[in-house]
């Protein structure tokens, strides 16, 4: 954000930070998070282990559902559904063959597996896993977005990885499961659908978490749609099919029109101090829709960027 608005008026810009440039502000941010993820490392091998030993696991926990029968851990009176069987697939798998039974659930993991040097030249799988990875899968997307500068072909790339990184981040932050009361015992069904068939796909990692992480669940999907806008032109057979993606992001936050009366974490307005922030963002891409988009995509990044950031900030210029 820094390396966006260090020209404007934002209160760093008259200090020392101002005079950061945007190389060393994106090597900062590569730093940082390849701290972060070797300090992630052993959390993430013992997530990713703990879903494969339990993937398909049999329970004396047990109700018969409209869609089948489902087995549960129990904790006290709260009974979470036990993880279906993780099929490990790839992008390519998974559109020519969506899931076809229920107790399976076919994620395609590869963006969520990084090789780093973890100590001293051993190099080690860091595995992206847990509720927490949210926190790492967001700014990793943010960099992916923002960092490339000069070669357009190199940038369509990264957009598309930047938008699979932000959907397993807001994914991943939200709460991936359906509650439902019988009698004095709370059954946690978790999501092993699509909430609508026009999602993608990534979004069903939601289902592995039954546990929402702060305002990630809101940023990861405005900025999933900042990359489907930005790709807009390169693909402008899919664009009826992308703005409805788009705005069903976009509705679903705060505010919008599909984010509905019911409580987060008991609360009416869960992450409602961002309900005008939202409201300007969803103005702006109201703008975007009706306003060709003009210039490189290293152009149109770099001003669609910054008028997001803007009204993340509560800016409204």
């Amino acid at each position: 954000m820094l390396a966006y608005l260090r020209d404007s008026n934002h209160p760093s810009s008259s200090s020392k930070l101002a005079s950061i440039t945007f190389q060393e502000c994106t090597d900062w941010a590569r730093r940082l998070i390849d701290h972060a993820l070797i300090c992630y490392s052993s959390l993430g091998q013992q997530c990713y282990q703990t879903i494969k030993d339990n993937g398909g696991r049999v329970t004396k926990h047990k109700r018969k559902t409209k869609t089948g029968l489902k087995y549960y851990e129990e904790y006290g009176n709260v009974q979470i559904q036990m993880l279906p069987f993780i099929e490990e697939s790839k992008a390519q798998d998974e559109e020519n063959e969506p899931n076809k039974d229920s107790r399976i659930l076919r994620l395609d993991l590869s963006l969520l597996k990084i090789e780093r040097e973890v100590w001293l030249g051993n190099r080690d799988m860091i595995h992206l896993l847990g509720t927490h990875s949210a926190l790492l899968l967001f700014p990793m997307g943010m960099l992916e977005l923002c960092e490339e500068r000069d070669q357009p072909a190199q940038l369509k790339k990264k957009v598309r990885n930047a938008e699979k990184l932000f959907t397993y981040a807001w994914a991943t932050a939200g709460d991936g499961v359906l509650p439902e009361l019988e009698g004095d015992r709370l059954y946690l069904d978790r999501k092993l659908e699509l909430d609508d068939p026009i999602l993608d796909r990534e979004a069903l990692i939601q289902g592995l978490y039954p546990h929402r992480l702060t305002q990630f669940a809101d940023l990861g999907k405005v900025f999933a749609a900042v990359c489907k806008v930005l790709l807009l032109p390169e693909n402008p057979e899919e664009a009826e099919t992308q703005w409805k993606q788009i705005w069903y992001l976009l509705d679903a936050l705060h505010g919008g029109e599909h984010s509905g009366s019911e409580t987060i974490l008991e609360q009416r307005r869960y992450n409602g101090h961002l309900s005008t922030h939202f409201k300007n963002i969803r103005n702006y891409f109201h703008l975007l829709k009706n306003t060709p988009l003009e210039g490189s995509m290293i152009e149109r990044r770099d001003r669609i960027i910054k008028q997001v950031f803007q009204y993340t900030l509560g800016r409204n210029e």
